[in-house]
């Protein structure tokens, strides 16, 4: 602020979620390069994402699947991670604030 010409920087993030971090078993390269499990994020029901009238929607990870072709990991519904969706399917997407 005031014209001041000093960068402050700091380790917070905003990003869409990795597989690794909603779901602590993908444990293989490139998973494990993507970051840790998150704490809160570990059984289905606490992955469930609802949409403003109560419903639950699946969204997106940023994590491809390495082992499927053109396939990228969502969490679905019930809060299951599934690999097998194209991305040009039609998901909600969970933004995370990390500070």
């Amino acid at each position: 602020g005031d014209k001041s010409l000093e960068i402050a920087t700091a380790d917070c993030y905003i990003a869409i979620p990795a597989a690794i971090e909603v779901d602590s078993s993908k444990t293989s390269d490139p998973y494990i390069s993507e970051g840790s499990s998150i704490d809160f994020l570990t059984t289905n029901a606490s992955r469930i994402l609802y949409d403003k009238d109560g419903n639950a929607v699946a969204y997106w990870t940023r994590s491809p699947n390495k082992d499927q072709a053109s396939y990228v990991w969502l969490v679905g519904t019930t809060g299951s991670l599934s690999g097998f969706n194209v991305p040009t399917s039609d998901y909600a997407i969970r933004i995370m604030f990390s500070i």
